[in-house]
């Protein structure tokens, strides 16, 4: 079982990695087609852009882990990134599969009677992966 302290590490972890994803694919890509969508999904989803991340503080945004809605959000953000650099960089791929896992195994108490579309799509390509591995 993950301590809320440990579990947060993997937030800050992931403004992190997210950081070095953004400069990695700015000069790989023509475009700032991922930017924008990164930018989108932050601002959809955790309301703040790419571009304000750096300033974050973990403990401001801790919350984003333990509530529901944000729990499969980043899940399938996490398992997108995963996939995208699935072939470029498999090691890069798999922490963000293991980021999810870890996610996953967290303890909380849901008040969801069934299992939303995020959810549902999680568990989808975490299997998907899974038996691509095998």
């Amino acid at each position: 079982m993950l301590k809320k302290d440990f579990l947060l590490k993997y937030i800050e972890d992931f403004f992190q990695k997210l950081n070095q994803l953004m400069q990695k694919e700015h000069h790989l890509m023509p475009s700032n087609e991922m930017e924008t969508a990164y930018d989108e999904f932050m601002k959809t989803h955790f309301q703040i852009g790419i571009r304000e991340i750096h300033f974050l503080d973990t403990e401001q945004y801790k919350d984003i882990l333990f509530n529901e809605s944000h729990r499969g959000w980043i899940q399938l953000f996490f398992l997108k990134i995963a996939y995208h650099f699935r072939e470029k960089e498999p090691q890069f791929a798999q922490k963000y599969v293991d980021l999810v896992q870890k996610i996953r195994e967290y303890p909380y108490k849901s008040i969801a009677l069934i299992k939303d579309t995020t959810e549902k799509e999680v568990e989808k390509l975490l299997e998907k992966w899974t038996a691509e591995e095998h």
